[in-house]
């Protein structure tokens, strides 16, 4: 079993639930475990999806003994639904995606229509 079969298998996906999650094609998951070479792209896109590293991804490092992953699901577990689906939609964003979303976020806290502390004082 190959890393991607690993990572899929862990999340007791189908290569359809895990290709969408990766937000890759089923065709590319299926070669991958099957033992086609993987693009960097797509190599990224499982990573990242995945919580881990694209050198885990490749076989290149170590298995992990403490899997992002498994602590990411932790983490939503244990949010407000509101705080799950921020996660959910920022683990969903390619890095360039998660960046944008992190600066506007700070551009929103400096604001004071959207913090709380204007909440508290309004009442």
């Amino acid at each position: 079993m190959n890393r991607i079969e690993e990572l899929r298998n862990a999340r007791r996906m189908t290569q359809f639930e895990f290709a969408d999650f990766c937000a890759i094609s089923r065709s590319s998951i299926a070669r991958y475990e099957a033992g086609g070479k993987i693009s960097r792209s797509n190599a990224e896109a499982i990573a990242a999806a995945c919580g881990t590293t694209i050198d885990y991804v490749l076989g290149l490092d170590a298995p992990q003994t403490e899997n992002r992953a498994d602590q990411r699901q932790s983490d939503l577990r244990e949010a407000g639904a509101g705080q799950r689906e921020l996660l959910e939609l920022y683990f969903s964003l390619n890095e360039e995606g998660r960046e944008r979303l992190i600066e506007q976020a700070r551009d929103m806290a400096q604001l004071p229509r959207w913090t709380r502390i204007r909440e508290a004082t309004a009442g």
